[in-house]
Parts: structure tokens; C-alpha cells; sequence
């Protein structure tokens, strides 16, 4: 990929990593407001590992394409 394909690519990624730190924490939001009703927010947990994992994934991709840009500079 030349470096503009790569940088368009970081690009987006940055975006779902906003995104998805988004849903991480209207998740997390639900999860303490079901507890501190004392509902059961098991199912709301299990999501919000969904998500947690999600977004550990897309900051993942965003490191290897930082090393591609590194190694498309050198």
C-alpha cells in the first residue's frame, strides 16, 4: 500500500476507535445503572466485553499501520 492508502486507512481506523470507545462507554453507563438498581446486568456485561474486545482490536489495527507508515517512510 502506497502511503496515502495507508494514511486514508489510519484514517478510518482512528474513526472506529472513536466510535467504538463510544459504545464502550454508553455500555459501561448501562451496566452501573442496572446494578445500582439492582437489576441484573449480566447479559449488559457481556456485551460490554464484546466491545471492550472490539476496541482493542481496532487499537491493534491502528498500531500495525502506524509500523506500515513507519516502514513505507524509511
Amino acid at each position: 500500500m502506497d502511503r496515502a492508502t495507508l494514511q486514508a486507512v489510519l484514517t478510518r481506523t482512528d474513526e472506529r476507535i472513536a466510535e467504538a470507545q463510544q459504545h464502550v462507554d454508553h455500555q459501561r453507563e448501562i451496566v452501573a445503572d442496572l446494578a445500582s438498581c439492582g437489576l441484573d446486568a449480566r447479559r449488559a456485561m457481556k456485551a460490554l466485553v464484546v466491545f471492550e474486545q472490539m476496541l482493542e482490536a481496532h487499537f491493534a489495527e491502528r498500531e500495525q499501520l502506524v509500523l506500515l507508515m513507519q516502514n513505507a517512510s524509511a
